[in-house]
């Protein structure tokens, strides 16, 4: 739990402003995870789509998880199971 100063409070910021302002800052990601923006052709989303929903993940888990097996090195068709093998390597 934030201790919250007494400034915070002679500002008029109510407890509950002072935890949206800070999950604000944090954007709702994880700790050591950086948002990035990329243009990408409509239908090649749609396939990413349609390949994250059959490995049960979000689009974002899955553009991650594969970029991580690329810069790995480990070519992206192989099975996830081989994927897992080869990261504990």
């Amino acid at each position: 739990m934030k201790i919250i100063s007494a400034s915070v409070i002679d500002k008029g910021l109510s407890i509950s402003t002072l935890h949206m302002a800070q999950r604000k800052q944090n954007h709702g990601r994880a700790p050591g995870k950086t948002q990035i923006s990329i243009s990408l052709p409509q239908n090649l989303v749609e396939r990413i789509d349609k390949l994250a929903d059959e490995e049960n993940r979000n689009r974002s888990n899955f553009i991650a998880t594969h970029l991580e097996r690329l810069a790995d090195g480990i070519v992206a068709s192989e099975p996830a199971a081989d994927f897992k093998a080869a990261k504990k390597k």
